[in-house]
């Protein structure tokens, strides 16, 4: 399961900020685990912002080669 939460950052002139955090864990069974994957990422140059959730293993190998 993965865990997002988003919130968004407001002073006086309206939003100005948007903030999104993730867990880190992948799991492929009761005994395997990985705590350092990563589930957001930010494409440079752009205002794309992709998260992933679910059964994320494949989707984060191709969102690495696509974010470098």
């Amino acid at each position: 399961m993965t865990t997002l939460i988003c919130w968004c950052g407001v002073d006086s002139r309206g939003a100005s900020s948007l903030y999104v955090v993730s867990d880190s864990r992948f799991t492929w069974g009761p005994d395997a685990r990985w705590d350092r994957g990563r589930k957001i990422f930010l494409r440079a140059g752009t205002t794309e912002l992709l998260a992933l959730a679910g059964d994320v293993t494949l989707a984060q190998s191709l969102m690495l080669g696509l974010s470098q």
